[in-house]
């Protein structure tokens, strides 16, 4: 049976990011700068506003120079507001530069990009990515639902497991995920999607084949919530999700493909 197609547009991705900027920026508007933002690191709400609008503008500088090159985002003044009251503006104010620049932009001009995808489409669509899975940090931190568009979370699977080869310059456990041949299977019945991961002893390769002769380990959940497991905001032992087989397999891979 043929998987049910779920790629999202330049313009798909482009809209869903500026949903999940204001988004945000709602969230963090005056709430406590101190509190701890388990899911991400262990840091606070802080540290994740700064970092992720220090993000958009990195991204927006690099589009917006269409740059061959990486540009370093610790050479920027960007600085944060000292007052939590500004934050939301501080946010809005790059994300809304950000937004401009993929909008100007042509979606298959070559630009540099940390992935798999040398081009202004990589960063549209990590951007998208990025922004979500810190605004389900900063609503889980507050305790708050963490809602995903289905659809939005089919494409940010895919986009994790085509980029996670590529993290290994800042997530080096990543260059651990080989091993003799073994397979993990990931399903959203909700969507209709399989992804199968298969080990070996060159790193890893994945498709959106169900594994012939089944799989070793395997983890079934609505897409919301095997987003946030891929991410690794959610954990086997959750409701949330369903883990079967080798849990040696399933913690191997959770733990080296944490970026």
């Amino acid at each position: 049976m043929a998987q049910p197609s779920h790629d999202l547009s330049y313009q798909q991705h482009c809209d869903n990011l500026g949903a999940e900027l204001w988004t945000l920026a709602a969230t963090v508007d005056r709430a406590d700068p101190d509190i701890p933002v388990r899911t991400c690191g262990g840091g606070t709400l802080r540290m994740l506003v700064e970092h992720t609008g220090h993000v958009h503008r990195w991204a927006a500088a690099i589009v917006g120079k269409l740059s061959p090159r990486r540009l370093y985002r610790k050479a920027a003044d960007w600085p944060l507001p000292t007052d939590p009251a500004d934050w939301s503006a501080w946010l809005t104010a790059g994300g809304r530069e950000l937004m401009e620049v993929l909008h100007d932009a042509e979606p298959a001009a070559p630009v540099w990009a940390w992935g798999a995808d040398q081009h202004v489409r990589f960063w549209a669509r990590r951007m998208l990515h990025e922004t979500t899975v810190h605004r389900c940090d900063a609503q889980l931190a507050l305790g708050v639902p963490t809602p995903v568009d289905p659809e939005v979370a089919v494409d940010g699977i895919d986009e994790f497991l085509d980029n996670l080869p590529h993290a290994a310059n800042f997530a080096p456990g990543v260059l651990n995920l080989r091993g003799d041949p073994a397979t993990l299977r990931l399903a959203a019945p909700d969507q209709g999607a399989v992804w199968s991961v298969t080990l070996h002893e060159e790193g890893f390769t994945w498709s959106h084949e169900s594994p012939f002769g089944g799989a070793d380990a395997a983890v079934t959940a609505d897409a919301t919530d095997l987003y946030l497991f891929i991410w690794g905001r959610i954990r086997p032992g959750d409701p949330r999700i369903l883990a079967d087989g080798d849990p040696a397999l399933l913690q191997h891979w959770i733990t080296h493909s944490a970026v």
